[in-house]
């Protein structure tokens, strides 16, 4: 477990670096309107990619370490070859989907380049359960790699693509990184892949749909929200380079976001032991906790944004995406409700009340659509960050509403923690940026501790919390 945890440690490590690589590179090389229309395919085929899922990987996850201990090879050849024909299917068939909508909708795209979009996301189809089979055998190390394999395929392949033959060489590469992977995948799968064994068995297939279909609609919801930006600006401004400002602006926002969930990610299982011992004292405590921690964390993030966006953009994305700078300033006030947001989710979780995270997820979508369509015509792709920002204050203030109807947790410390980074907002013009940043920041950060919001033996705390779970799992 500790060799599985330290290399996905690595390996995040690595995407965060190869990441930034990206964000760099691509865009730059393409320029706002041809990564506009790159990146609206991209969200729009990953949202149909994930309407194909119907549960499964989380099926699989729950399900496979409990039956492969049992199984003899015939067995696990039946499953694994069922599971993958199943994925292939449902892939073909929402691959086809997407070019039959989007060929329609976006008229002014070739059908090829769509035809060539759908064919990545109908290989990945078969990658992720490929992948996923190795959590069954406790190789996260391995199931980790697809990731990181893709981010890596895709730094070196598109730009390749893109100067050989323009965007239909970009998503050709695509399809060539999603086909290395698949190899790789059934590589690693061994004896238990045989390609005889590819057919549909029912008794495999429904017990997964049975059990994953509970989680589908909350993902579905999420999903939406989170790859519909990109198709609401442009269906409403027919402009890709606003497309390409809000594509740039949500994946900062989510990479951003990303770092909040695995700190709630990692400290999960720490709450749940603590609420199914009934410390539930010591649960609200902890919670109310780390919603001040994250806070401090999102605050800062949201300095940089506020300060350091204008010199930034140009420099790291290339002067074309200097449009997307309002758009980040509003997002890094959004993280700030997005902290809020993924704590309610997370709580969801410990408490058992997964009806909470469906609710705040239905709420943010409707909230977002309704404040775009209004916004977006009038105010380009700001317009949809200002509607994002918004759906995600809603969202956070449904999500927490409800946790507090379930169980009262004391949110004091957390309203103060945002309360103390307002004043730090209003230093613009009195000194340079960087300057702003620094002195808000530490400024900010002074406060919390002096008024002793948090204490640094909190965050020390919770750190062993965390660590001495991991240890305490070694075994496992």
């Amino acid at each position: 477990m500790m060799r599985n945890a330290a290399v996905l440690m690595a390996q995040r490590a690595a995407l965060i670096g190869i990441g930034f690589l990206y964000a760099v590179i691509i865009p730059r090389l393409m320029g706002a309107a041809d990564y506009g229309r790159f990146g609206l395919l991209s969200s729009v085929m990953t949202w149909f990619f994930l309407l194909s899922d119907l549960g499964i990987p989380q099926a699989m996850t729950r399900q496979l370490p409990e039956r492969l201990p049992g199984m003899d090879l015939a067995g696990r050849r039946r499953w694994f070859g069922s599971t993958l024909a199943f994925r292939w299917m449902t892939g073909v068939v929402v691959g086809s989907l997407f070019v039959a909508t989007v060929s329609a909708v976006l008229r002014d795209l070739p059908v090829i380049l769509i035809v060539i979009f759908a064919g990545v996301a109908v290989v990945d189809t078969m990658v992720e359960p490929t992948f996923t089979w190795q959590l069954g055998q406790n190789r996260a190390d391995r199931w980790g790699m697809q990731f990181l394999m893709r981010r890596a395929g895709y730094l070196v392949f598109i730009p390749l693509g893109y100067f050989a033959s323009g965007l239909m060489g970009a998503a050709a590469a695509g399809v060539l990184v999603e086909l290395i992977i698949l190899f790789v995948g059934l590589r690693w799968a061994g004896s238990d892949f045989d390609p005889r064994e590819l057919r549909i068995r029912d008794e495999v297939v429904m017990p997964m749909l049975k059990f994953g279909i509970a989680f589908y609609s909350g993902n579905l919801i999420t999903s939406t929200y989170r790859y519909s930006a990109e198709t609401v600006v442009r269906l409403l401004t027919h402009n890709y380079a606003e497309v390409g400002f809000i594509g740039i602006t949500q994946n900062v926002y989510m990479a951003a976001e990303a770092g909040f969930l695995q700190l709630y990610v990692a400290v999960t299982p720490f709450l749940s032991q603590l609420q199914s011992g009934g410390q539930m004292q010591k649960l609200r405590e902890w919670s109310a906790r780390l919603f001040a921690v994250a806070t401090m964390v999102a605050a800062t993030a949201a300095f940089a944004a506020w300060y350091l966006s204008d010199a930034v953009v140009p420099r790291v994305f290339g002067e074309s995406f200097r449009g997307a700078t309002p758009n980040l300033r509003i997002l890094g006030f959004a993280l700030l409700a997005g902290v809020a947001n993924s704590a309610a989710a997370m709580l969801s979780i410990v408490l058992k009340r997964p009806r909470i995270y469906v609710i705040s997820s239905a709420a943010r979508l409707v909230a977002f659509l309704l404040i775009s369509f209004w916004l977006t015509p009038r105010m380009g792709s700001f317009g949809a960050a200002v509607a994002m920002a918004l759906a995600l204050s809603i969202a956070a203030v449904v999500g927490v509403a409800q946790i507090e109807a379930a169980q009262p947790f004391p949110l004091r410390r957390w309203m103060f923690s945002l309360l103390a980074a307002a004043p730090w907002f209003f230093l613009s013009g009195r000194m340079p940026a960087v300057a702003a940043f620094a002195v808000a920041s530490a400024g900010y950060i002074a406060t919390i501790f002096i008024a002793r919001i948090i204490e640094v033996r909190e965050i020390r705390e919770a750190w062993r919390a965390i660590f001495h779970r991991e240890e305490k799992h070694d075994h496992v």
